[in-house]
């Protein structure tokens, strides 16, 4: 038997509903599902008539295409040929007003961080009033580590998690691991850049030759985290005569935070290596629009070079949004979100298998959510009443239905849940979501097959982002954008 240790039981989000509808059109039907049997008492035509309509309505609620209602589903079938028809899924970089991004990456602007060690980047979103702030990380070797340190690294992330619903500063992070094919010459680039003139003969020896000896293709892995803080927090901390400044009055506020929350990563199994600049946040947006440009980037950051293009131009010249592909400069893209968390115990190691990497570049990305630790026990005991009541609502007659296994196995989550927010524990929300480039569609259906095997392997189910292949592109960037905010609101 392993000793692993084992995680599991995640809450999925509870809507009080009966047999599917929401409450208050469950409500509705039943009383039409009433008038129809007392009108069929007089007039048996009418009340067959108005009973049958019932019977429809009830099949269109309850009924789900993708996992979505029988009305969203409609609705974004609607929006999608409304974009289509207009024109709005394809982009022109080159406009009369200029070069501009596209999307909503249009709406974004790049700051300039002051700070001793060395300025940093960060893209704000003047409407939303947000500033996105993107810190590269390494992992410490976790496959070499012992398992007591692997579970204390993790248990160290969850606090670190736990820890934001105290910061009202956040908005929400996010987690990317990149994964790509490189050129060897990057690699030799690195070695040869690095190497100290007054190191040891025999070990500058070694590396000189492991540089020569380098393969032509190698795999480049790059994990960043992206602060995302709402700057409405910060706003009683500021003068009036401040706040006149704008985004420039609260980046002391926004440093001091970016220091204090990569402070917390050091025992999470994670080497800081710093916040992202501002040429290299401009040259990961290049390199996921432009593949082909991606080793000539890289080694532009390496040598210091100003080929890397700002932040304005670091979008493609053209790209168009399909069904089911996002084609931009150099590449095809599909992205994909999970459909839910796994449904079983599983161990840390569980996303192994979905990040390593693949046969074409990868961008995994999960978003953390915080609640407020002021609300966190109310969203907990939101979600056990919603419980009790869909359970009173499955024991009565005729709208009820029998308990399932998993059912019983929500309940005791949700219990679960309530307890260890009682305890101290912190109510966050995740989403993943997974992003494939390729050359050419022949390609891309070998690499969508890649992740689908790779996602099933780490128990992970996904969900291609049909018709929103765009929001999903986007959501994997260092910009500080939101799939769930993008799904919801923006209509291209």
């Amino acid at each position: 038997m392993s000793s692993d240790r084992l995680y599991g039981n995640w809450l999925r989000p509870q809507k009080l509903s009966i047999r599917g509808l929401p409450w208050p059109l469950a409500v509705a039907v039943a009383a039409a599902y009433l008038t129809g049997v007392i009108v069929a008492q007089s007039d048996p035509r009418r009340g067959a008539l108005i009973l049958a309509s019932c019977a429809l309505a009830t099949a269109a609620g309850t009924a789900r295409i993708g996992g979505m209602t029988l009305a969203g589903w409609l609705g974004g079938k609607a929006r999608w040929r409304w974009a289509s028809a207009t024109g709005a899924t394809g982009f022109q970089a080159v406009t009369p007003a200029g070069w501009v991004l596209p999307g909503p990456l249009a709406e974004t602007v790049m700051l300039t961080v002051p700070h001793p060690s060395g300025d940093y980047g960060a893209v704000h979103q003047p409407r939303a009033r947000r500033v996105a702030v993107t810190v590269r990380v390494a992992s410490s070797a976790a496959e070499l580590s012992e398992p007591g340190a692997h579970d204390a690294a993790v248990t160290a992330w969850e606090r670190w998690l736990e820890h934001l619903g105290h910061r009202p500063e956040i908005a929400f992070v996010t987690v990317t691991v990149e994964t790509s094919p490189t050129p060897g010459n990057t690699l030799r680039h690195t070695i040869t850049r690095r190497l100290s003139p007054t190191g040891p003969g025999d070990c500058r020896a070694l590396m000189t030759t492991l540089a020569e000896t380098a393969p032509e293709t190698a795999m480049q892995v790059e994990t960043r985290i992206s602060l995302v803080f709402d700057l409405r927090a910060w706003d009683a901390q500021l003068a009036r005569r401040d706040r006149r400044r704008g985004v420039q009055a609260c980046l002391p506020l926004l440093d001091a935070s970016v220091q204090h929350l990569t402070a917390g990563l050091a025992g999470c199994g994670l080497r800081v290596l710093g916040p992202m600049s501002p040429a290299r946040l401009a040259g990961a947006v290049r390199a996921a629009f432009d593949p082909a440009s991606a080793a000539g980037v890289e080694v532009a950051l390496l040598l210091g070079r100003g080929d890397v293009p700002d932040w304005e131009h670091a979008g493609p010249a053209a790209a168009r949004e399909h069904r089911d592909t996002y084609v931009h400069d150099g590449g095809v893209s599909a992205s994909f979100v999970w459909a839910q968390a796994p449904r079983q115990l599983v161990t840390s190691r569980v996303l192994d298998p979905l990040m390593r990497p693949g046969t074409a570049r990868k961008r995994v990305t999960v978003t953390y959510q915080p609640t407020p630790a002021t609300h966190a026990l109310d969203a907990a005991t939101r979600q056990v009443r919603r419980r009790l009541l869909a359970r009173m609502v499955a024991a009565l007659p005729v709208i009820g239905r029998a308990a399932t296994a998993q059912d019983d196995r929500d309940a005791a989550a949700a219990d679960q849940a309530t307890r260890e927010v009682a305890a101290g524990a912190g109510w966050i929300a995740a989403t993943l979501t997974a992003t494939v480039t390729a050359p050419d569609q022949t390609s891309l259906r070998a690499a969508v097959a890649d992740l689908e095997q790779a996602a099933g392997a780490s128990q992970v189910r996904l969900r291609r982002l049909y018709e929103l292949q765009a929001a999903g592109f986007y959501a994997g960037l260092p910009a500080g954008l939101s799939l769930t905010e993008l799904a919801r609101t923006w209509t291209r």
